[in-house]
């Protein structure tokens, strides 16, 4: 048995690791959803854990990004060195902040400078406040308003990254809204047979689900129209999909974390993001 250290899990360790993620199912909410849906064992992506007297303590999974638990330096380097293994592959880096600095203090040497590095909070909320105006309208997308609510992901990503996506990326997309809509979790407001607003429910567990993608068209915005559409989200999650909703907000972004607050969200942890 590997009492002290870190190893790549194979799918004898899909149950241990799965409860060493379920400590903190919101904090850990990416890991519980990976592996109660996949289990351990692919052989890519990977997952590997940081061990401590036989127990599983941290996780990191190796896939389109690096994504890592909270975990010792120790730890968080020893992950970075399979990382260098497999090379600069990855979109980003998501972390904690002490595990995600660590890794980068031993990544950055071989890979150089990251193209951004920003600071997440992670909130959730249990319900709404009493009286909070939902939206009518913000509902799930049918198969039918793929090609609208593609069109609104598509300029969403393209204004979270602030230049045009790679066509790569842009061919991808009407594939991945198609399985949001397929699994009923992609919800927009339509105007005109135009997506003015959307949001997705991701990472859907039975203690939590991870609201993101949230945007509005820009000619809309000012209006105090985008936290009713939030709230009808935020309900619509509470309501069918998991009894605690988390969402990622930039940790710069008063406005929005304020915004946030006013819907009952409230703060559990901080995490930071390295786009390479």
């Amino acid at each position: 048995m590997h009492t002290a250290g870190v190893r790549r899990l194979t799918s004898a360790d899909s149950h241990s690791a799965l409860e060493a993620a379920n400590r903190d199912p919101v904090g850990n909410l990416f890991f519980v959803h990976q592996l109660g849906r996949f289990g351990c064992g692919a052989r890519w992506p990977e997952h590997w854990g940081y061990f401590d007297h036989g127990r599983i303590e941290s996780l990191c999974f190796f896939g389109a990004a690096i994504v890592l638990t909270s975990a010792p330096e120790h730890a968080a380097r020893a992950f970075a060195h399979r990382a260098v293994q497999i090379g600069r592959r990855f979109r980003t880096i998501t972390a904690p902040r002490a595990p995600a600095e660590a890794l980068w203090q031993r990544l950055e040497p071989s890979w150089g400078p990251s193209r951004q590095v920003t600071r997440h909070v992670l909130m959730t909320t249990d319900r709404l406040p009493a009286g909070t105006e939902i939206a009518a309208g913000v509902r799930v997308v049918s198969p039918r308003e793929i090609d609208p609510a593609t069109a609104a992901c598509l300029a969403a990503r393209q204004e979270e990254a602030g230049e045009p996506l790679p066509e790569a990326e842009v061919r991808l997309l009407p594939l991945l809204v198609a399985e949001l809509v397929r699994e009923q979790r992609l919800l927009a407001l339509f105007d005109g047979g135009r997506a003015v607003f959307k949001a997705e429910i991701t990472e859907v567990t039975p203690g939590a689900c991870r609201l993101a993608g949230v945007w509005l068209a820009p000619e809309l915005r000012g209006q105090g129209r985008s936290r009713a559409a939030i709230a009808a989200a935020v309900s619509h999650a509470l309501r069918h999909d998991a009894p605690t909703v988390a969402l990622d907000v930039d940790s710069s972004n008063t406005r929005a974390l304020s915004a946030y607050r006013s819907l009952g969200f409230h703060p559990i942890s901080e995490a930071t993001s390295i786009d390479l």
